[in-house]
């Protein structure tokens, strides 16, 4: 099965929806290139593709992503 990329910009209502989680689209980018620390120095980070100019991600990597920095 082929993975759906969606636009950063499409995961701010995507969090709402299935996480009741409320962020902006700038967070989002936080967290690709940034990334949210862990402990010890670990950095988790949004996935991402570049895509025709634009990041992408994929529902699927949100929620591992939320899962990640949640634990």
């Amino acid at each position: 099965m082929e993975a759906v990329y969606i636009a950063i910009q499409e995961v701010v209502p995507y969090l709402s929806k299935v996480f009741q989680i409320e962020r902006t689209r700038q967070t989002i980018y936080n967290w690709t290139t940034m990334g949210v620390e862990r402990g010890l120095g670990r950095v988790v980070k949004l996935r991402t593709i570049k895509q025709a100019g634009r990041l992408m991600t994929t529902r699927e990597w949100v929620r591992e992503f939320i899962d990640e920095v949640s634990v």
